[in-house]
């Protein structure tokens, strides 16, 4: 992993000192790190350096880093799981999840419980009492909206973490929720809600739903659907085929969980059209 530190001089102050430079340089060499060091001129001049420069130079196996001084390295150096095998432990308003560093997990933790909150309100209303998490990973849906519901279900594609969301469930106390793994051809096999008092929360990779998913989801028929995305334009595409399967948008709202980049969050709530 390579990490380029974003400095930020303090307006007047004459820039980033060299003692302030090299301290972070010994710190990294000192804990087996690449490092790399930009001062910045401006917010602006930082967004368009590291997306022009930096990501074309070093691809995805970096890690960007905003500080004005050298207590932000040893917070980076001290919180960072560079293991893909070990275990994160990540707390998201009351409750605290546990997953693998290799797995996903929505980032910018700062802004999960309102992020979490607003999926909830958005799939138990209208008076769903189910809920299905179809794309569940470690059970960050699943668990954070059980609350609202009678009865939840998670379902995934890797076994792996179908068994984190189980455990993530049991450490939490909660027990009307269960996780099963079920292949792509057959996700919603074993879902045994009644479809017009059911929710169904997705939250595919950037390359959205394919085909397989959607017709089994347009086959299942729920009630209301909360789509959430990190790509707009793939999220765009899916919703084209809701449309044809007889779903209308109620609601749009992004969520800037990547500050000062172009990337966002989108959550569309999408019903069943009445007629």
């Amino acid at each position: 992993m390579r990490f380029v530190f974003i400095l930020n001089p303090a307006a007047g102050s004459g820039g980033v000192s060299n003692e302030l430079k090299d301290s972070i340089l010994r710190k990294a060499e000192d804990a087996g790190v690449q490092a790399y060091l930009y001062e910045t001129r401006g917010v602006g001049d930082a967004e368009v350096f590291v997306r022009n420069t930096l990501e074309a130079n070093f691809g995805k196996e970096v890690c960007f880093v905003a500080c004005g001084g050298d207590g932000t390295f040893n917070e980076v150096l001290n919180g960072c799981i560079r293991n893909n095998n070990a275990v994160c432990t990540e707390k998201v308003g009351s409750l605290t999840f546990n997953f693998l560093a290799g797995d996903f997990f929505q980032n910018n933790p700062y802004i999960l419980p309102a992020f979490t909150d607003y999926v909830a309100h958005q799939a138990c209303a209208e008076g769903a009492r189910y809920l299905v998490d179809a794309y569940c990973g470690s059970g960050l849906f699943a668990l954070t909206l059980a609350p609202h519901f009678e009865k939840v279900l998670g379902v995934e594609v890797s076994e792996t973490s179908a068994d984190w969301a189980r455990a993530n469930a049991r450490s939490n106390g909660i027990q009307h929720a269960s996780f099963l793994a079920a292949s792509a051809e057959a996700i919603f096999g074993q879902v045994d809600f009644p479809a017009e008092e059911s929710a169904v929360v997705i939250d595919p990779p950037r390359k959205g739903c394919d085909m397989v998913f959607l017709n089994q989801l347009f086959a299942f028929g729920p009630a209301r659907v909360v789509y959430v995305s990190c790509n707009p334009a793939t999220q765009i595409r899916d919703l084209a085929e809701f449309d044809k399967a007889g779903y209308e948008v109620v609601e749009v709202q992004p969520f800037d969980l990547f500050p000062q980049t172009k990337h966002l969050e989108c959550v569309v709530t999408l019903r069943k059209k009445r007629t």
